[in-house]
């Protein structure tokens, strides 16, 4: 994990990210993007208590995309986003996570992000002495913004849950297969993504869910994040 002044580094000076290479589950730590440590999966049944509201606080990320059932630490520092965090786990511990068009952008706009977020729940945070934040937030499903309803002090939105489109037949099987023989190589040639993460990966049972933990282990161009994301039809997805 980077030191606090490492991170900081990080904000100013963006490294871009090299397609196609394994990262271990984090993107750069940079504010609003995921923090060191690998993605894990989490469970149905401890996300049944939790409810997305229509209208959704709106926390805008960095160079990183949340999938659903997924838990990934990142980092928030900007003051809009400290005061959603803080007023969130106050009551429902829900946001919305979107992704920025672009990370440079300290104020972003609605025009600046993506229309497909992923609701997610807070489940641990810490604060640090200047104020930053680092939180483990879970995903739990995709959504569309329909339309932004406040700006100030932060964003939220009416949104639309969406869900998978899954043919199960022996052509979606192969696919899956597919997925788990190469993901296994590019473990195996991995000097960064654990060894545990296979493990899990084996114990995914759904399609969709398995095609979002292997994207979420993978450094990717923010675009093909977001295209998976938005690829609903979980065939596509496995494909892409």
């Amino acid at each position: 994990e980077k030191s606090e002044k490492g991170e900081k580094e990080d904000k100013e000076k963006p490294e871009k990210a090299e397609k196609k290479k394994p990262a271990g589950g984090s993107i750069r730590a940079r504010e609003g993007s995921s923090a060191s440590g690998a993605a894990q999966p989490g469970k149905e049944e401890d996300l049944a208590q939790h409810e997305i509201p229509e209208i959704l606080p709106i926390l805008p990320v960095r160079n990183m995309v949340l999938y659903p059932w997924v838990m990934v630490p990142i980092l928030v520092g900007r003051g809009k986003s400290v005061r959603l965090i803080d007023d969130v786990l106050l009551k429902s511990k829900v946001i919305g996570l979107v992704a920025q068009r672009d990370a440079e952008k300290e104020d972003p706009t609605a025009e600046d992000l993506f229309k497909v977020g992923t609701a997610g729940v807070i489940l641990k945070m810490l604060k640090f002495p200047d104020g930053s934040l680092r939180v483990l937030i879970q995903g739990m499903k995709r959504f569309r913004v329909e339309t932004f309803v406040e700006s100030e002090p932060y964003f939220k939105a009416k949104v639309q849950l969406l869900e998978d489109v899954v043919d199960d037949d022996k052509e979606l099987q192969a696919l899956v297969q597919n997925l788990r023989t190469q993901f296994q190589k590019l473990i195996e040639h991995s000097p960064i993504i654990p060894a545990e993460v296979q493990i899990t990966a084996m114990n995914i049972t759904a399609p969709g869910k398995l095609a979002d933990f292997v994207a979420t282990h993978l450094s990717i161009e923010l675009s093909e994040m977001q295209g998976l994301l938005e690829t609903l039809t979980v065939k596509e997805r496995l494909q892409k």
